[in-house]
């Protein structure tokens, strides 16, 4: 069924700080336009306002959103639960199937590694402020969580990370208990399965974040 194309596109804070947070690879196009609007997104959440913005900027600067865009996923859902959900449609779930996708593939190891810590910074992944560990999918481990970041102040001690600044693993917003927990259980289902790359390659990939 067809569906009319929206032409400007609404953000809350959270949505903004997802895409804040995005990690765009040095290679891609409109690579200098994808950081600009990086940076445009973190001060904007920081006024704790929803925007607008012409969909012809996202389609350039975060381009998978703006394909999903034009596909109509954004008529069913809304940008937060794209990046906070678990179904097949949901931003890890499609993180997850294109790292198994490319060890399918066969890549030289540096080559999938290169794609597995990728999908790594790019997921929405929950952590403990109480013992800063943060829950993934091949193993769990302890990193620096970063809330100076985008200005957050934890009223909890469960949060979703999201993208990493010099300081840490960036804190997008602390969550409920429940949520934390669903997410924490759908990370842990994924490290049963044995098609899982991360888990394969858990000890290169988590050494050094323990």
């Amino acid at each position: 069924m067809s569906h009319k194309i929206r032409l400007i596109a609404k953000f809350t804070p959270i949505e903004q700080r997802y895409l804040s947070t995005c990690y765009p690879l040095p290679d891609r196009p409109f690579y200098d336009e994808a950081m600009v609007w990086k940076e445009n997104m973190r001060y904007l959440s920081m006024k704790n306002e929803t925007i607008d913005v012409s969909l012809r900027h996202i389609v350039k600067a975060f381009p998978h959103l703006g394909a999903l865009y034009v596909k109509g996923l954004f008529d069913k859902r809304t940008v937060k639960s794209y990046f906070e959900g678990t179904d097949q449609d949901s931003h890890n779930m499609r993180m997850y199937l294109f790292a198994k996708s490319a060890y399918r593939k066969g890549l030289p190891e540096k080559a999938l590694l290169d794609v597995l810590e990728h999908v790594e910074a790019c997921s929405v992944k929950p952590a403990d402020l109480r013992n800063s560990l943060i829950y993934s999918y091949g193993d769990n481990y302890h990193s620096q969580l970063d809330t100076e970041y985008l200005d957050i102040v934890p009223e909890s001690d469960f949060v979703f990370v999201h993208g990493r600044s010099p300081d840490g693993e960036i804190v997008i917003r602390d969550v409920m208990e429940e949520k934390f927990e669903a997410l924490r259980e759908w990370f842990d289902k994924r490290k049963e399965s044995k098609s899982n790359p991360f888990v394969k390659f858990r000890d290169i990939i988590y050494k050094h974040k323990q």
